[in-house]
């Protein structure tokens, strides 16, 4: 499966979205309250927290002070005199919503002369002086991104290892504040407020996953979107200097090397050579050139290329033998890399962490170890088995069936791998090494979604269990999609984040925002959908496997298709009911349903065609045409980009 060219834009949009507001308050799933621990202190005291579950409490006490009351406030945003992008995009968030909700606009200054003080009325965002006066104490087991939100006095400290926790943490304050819930790209809430009163905020909050990344068109065309849903921000790949299939993709390209030096790579040339060290030494001249010139990114990526192949020579025969297999060959390879580079990188770039990441991917998903039934323990196979503290492992289970648990017998093998690579890098020292590349996407069937409802939220824990401190969930990056995806986008995201949301719930609240006036009919569509999966998961060994093609015509039998449009559009005639009222608001629902609609369309055109009137397949074909430009949907399956090659072939069908 090509994991590497995912279609990037030119510019993010980083101004103003279309975003339609809604006065009333967001409701909140039910959520467990953590005590925290200690008392409120003076400068200068450490607090001693318990560990922080990834739950959030679902109501915080008044304070009786006030932040904004009948358009006037005394309170100031404080970010560091230096704060990075995402601090300053931080401030600049909170202080709008305040503003759109309040009508009152609290400055945002830089924390020159802020001191902390209990009695100042400071919000405070980021490594400022006034937390460093605070007491607070940023945790090895907060990781990046957890966060303290942290009352004293009047002075509120809302702080992060890294700023995407601060940044995480300003929209959970706004969630408390003014009822802020985003829901998609043009569609949030929050309230319209005259009083805005402080909260007694103690709290300290880990998620679920400490980086965490959904691959989908949604977020790579809107970075303000990505950061709304706490998610890591694209900025191209962001964190990635290298990403994917490295090694001769981008390190060592044939049409560049290949012709003066073929034993650099493997016989079939879509390969290296690892145990070749001249080959080795030319990789690490480009690994230096790829960092000079990211000069934001931490992650390098030596992956092997998206085939099975493998270099056949004497050497990578002998090491493989010796290290455990594929995997520890590549492990090796990169530890050597990582040692190598690094009196380099102390020299040129001192204040940088670099971090070299592998495959365990398809004929390197297997640890270099063995697993003790009786004791439940891993042995390396290799007596000089090590791993460098800059050096991390990248789990891609691309064979796993994503609608059963993970831990279950169906994916018994594939969780058994990851667990290996995980126990062996802490055995050796390393306890942040493991790094995973998961999937939600349909690959070959883009018009009928992967059957992952409501289980991806115990995935993401059981890989927060594992002590994975990056996952990336491969979702479409090619295309937008037609069916739920921006339900399963918003479920996706909340599940990375928090373990006391319940997903039923989220459910409910997302189809009452996102399609108003039509939300009954679209809650009755959405459970069709769920229980025509759940019988095909029972009765014709229907899977979530992405490679698996969802859209075969024993799946959707025409009486399953034609239910599914007349629920749609009994939808569609329920926003009438919003149409003179509120004609802005019934076009953007309008056009949600109909892209609803491009799924049994196309389920219809491509099955049951004859059984249509002309008419029919003239507005239906209409729907096809509109919509899927509009919601920019360019596929049928993953790298495909076929959308207007099938609107001609259905063109010619229908008129001849």
């Amino acid at each position: 499966m090509k994991k590497g060219k995912f279609k990037r834009f030119a510019a993010m949009f980083l101004a103003a979205l279309t975003l339609t507001v809604s006065m009333t308050s967001c409701g909140k799933t039910d959520g467990s309250s953590e005590s925290n621990g200690g008392d409120t202190p003076g400068g200068g005291t450490v607090i001693d927290y318990e560990r922080a579950e990834a739950m959030l409490p679902e109501k915080i006490d008044e304070t009786g002070v006030n932040i904004v009351e009948n358009g006037r406030s005394d309170y100031k945003i404080v970010v560091p005199d230096d704060a990075d992008a995402l601090i300053s995009f931080a401030a600049k968030e909170m202080q709008t919503f305040i503003k759109d909700s309040t009508g009152t606009e609290l400055p945002i200054i830089g924390d020159s002369g802020a001191d902390f003080d209990e009695t100042a009325k400071y919000i405070s965002i980021g490594h400022t002086s006034v937390f460093k006066g605070s007491g607070l104490n940023i945790t090895d087991d907060m990781k990046d991104t957890g966060y303290f939100m942290k009352r004293f006095g009047n002075t509120v400290v809302i702080v992060a290892k890294n700023s995407n926790g601060s940044l995480s943490a300003v929209y959970d304050f706004l969630n408390y504040e003014i009822g802020l819930e985003v829901y998609a790209t043009d569609e949030l809430t929050y309230e319209k407020k005259s009083v805005m009163p402080l909260f007694d905020y103690d709290i300290k909050f880990i998620p679920v996953l400490d980086r965490r990344k959904i691959l989908a068109e949604a977020f790579d065309a809107s970075d303000v979107y990505t950061k709304r849903m706490r998610l890591w921000s694209w900025f191209g790949l962001g964190e990635w200097i290298t990403f994917a299939h490295t090694t001769v993709e981008k390190f060592l390209p044939k049409d560049r090397y290949y012709e003066a030096h073929p034993d650099w790579y493997s016989e079939s040339g879509t390969q290296v050579c690892y145990s070749n060290a001249e080959m080795r030494a030319a990789m690490e001249e480009a690994i230096k050139s790829y960092i000079s010139s990211s000069p934001d990114g931490f992650y390098v990526m030596i992956g092997h290329e998206d085939d099975k192949f493998m270099c056949g020579c004497d050497n990578c025969v002998a090491e493989r033998e010796l290290m455990g297999g594929y995997g520890g060959q590549e492990l090796n390879f990169t530890n050597t890399v990582a040692e190598e580079l690094e009196p380099w990188l102390l020299e040129n770039y001192p204040d940088r962490e670099i971090y070299f990441v592998f495959f365990a991917y398809q004929t390197s998903e297997e640890p270099p170890a063995k697993y003790d039934e009786a004791t439940g323990k891993w042995t390396p196979v290799w007596k000089d088995f090590k791993v460098n503290r800059k050096v991390k492992v990248m789990c891609a289970p691309v064979y796993t069936d994503f609608s059963q648990n993970l831990t279950g017998e169906t994916n018994a093998s594939y969780y058994k791998n990851m667990k290996g690579w995980s126990e062996i890098f802490k055995q050796a020292g390393v306890d942040d090494g493991l790094v995973i590349w998961t999937y939600s996407t349909a690959a070959v069937s883009y018009f009928a979604t992967i059957n992952n409802f409501a289980i991806s939220g115990e995935h993401y824990r059981t890989l927060s269990d594992l002590g994975a401190v990056y996952v990336m969930d491969q979702n479409t990056a090619d295309s937008n999609l037609p069916m739920l995806e921006q339900l399963k986008l918003y479920t996706m995201s909340k599940m990375m984040y928090r373990r006391d949301y319940d997903y039923n719930e989220l459910v409910d609240d997302f189809i009452k925002h996102y399609y108003g006036a039509a939300a009954e009919e679209m809650t009755e569509y959405y459970e069709l959908i769920r229980a025509r999966y759940k019988w095909l998961n029972e009765n014709m060994s229907f899977t979530g496997r992405i490679f698996s093609d969802t859209t075969l015509p024993a799946y959707w039998p025409r009486p399953v298709v034609q239910e599914m449009i007349d629920i749609l559009d009994r939808g569609l005639n329920s926003l009438e009911s919003i149409k003179t009222s509120d004609p802005e608001r019934y076009e953007i629902l309008y056009a949600r349903l109909k892209r609803e609609k491009l799924s049994p369309i196309y389920f219809m055109f491509e099955y049951y065609m004859d059984y249509l009137t002309q008419d029919k397949k003239e507005g239906y074909y209409n729907d096809m045409e509109v919509y899927t430009a509009k919601f920019n949907i360019l596929g049928t399956r993953e790298g495909a980009n076929n959308m207007l090659s099938k609107l001609e072939g259905w063109k010619s069908q229908i008129y001849g």
